[in-house]
C-alpha cells in the first residue's frame, strides 16, 4: 500500500487556485450502527464542480465480518 501513496500534485488544477479543469468532487463516509457494531453503512456522493449538482450517489448497509476485514486489501 505504501508504494501507492502519491506525495506530490499530479493534476493541472491542483496548481491553480481557481481549480480550472476540475469537473467533479466526491466524498465518502463509513459508519457503524450504534445498536450493532457489525453493521456498516457506507455512502458515496459525487458533485459536479463548480455547479455542485449531484450526478451520482450510492449507499450500502452491510454486515461486516472479521473474516472480511482480514482479507480486505486496498
Amino acid at each position: 500500500m505504501k508504494e501507492d501513496v502519491i506525495e506530490q500534485d499530479t493534476e493541472e488544477w491542483q496548481s491553480n487556485f481557481s481549480f480550472a479543469g476540475l469537473e467533479r468532487v466526491g466524498g465518502m463516509d463509513l459508519s457503524y450502527l450504534k445498536e450493532d457494531a457489525t453493521r456498516a453503512c457506507a455512502s458515496l456522493v459525487v458533485l459536479s464542480y463548480p455547479e455542485l449538482e449531484l450526478p451520482a450517489r450510492a449507499s450500502l448497509q452491510k454486515m461486516v465480518t472479521l473474516e472480511e476485514l482480514r482479507n480486505h486489501k486496498i
